[in-house]
């Protein structure tokens, strides 16, 4: 699998503790772009990719259609076997 654009998954409002995010499987995945989530959505591939992966937040309360986005340390890449657990 080849993914050759953005994949934007920041703007989650509320996402759950179960299967959020962005999934990726196939024997080899390229990724040519960086993904997008908030903080509670992870990106999941079946496979060892190399992408940035970033966190968009609201500015500020006053501001909240306003974000910013930040590379992320925690919210993946994750590899794992399908299916996600």
């Amino acid at each position: 699998m080849t993914v050759n654009a953005s994949i934007d998954n920041g703007y989650t409002a509320v996402a759950g503790p179960n299967f959020q995010g962005v999934f990726l499987s196939a024997p080899s995945i390229f990724v040519n772009g960086p993904f997008v989530t908030d903080g509670n959505t992870i990106v999941h591939a079946s496979g060892p990719i190399s992408a940035a992966v970033y966190v968009a937040s609201p500015v500020s309360p006053f501001f909240p259609s306003v974000y910013t986005a930040v590379l992320s340390t925690k919210n993946g890449p994750v590899v794992s076997a399908f299916p996600w657990k």
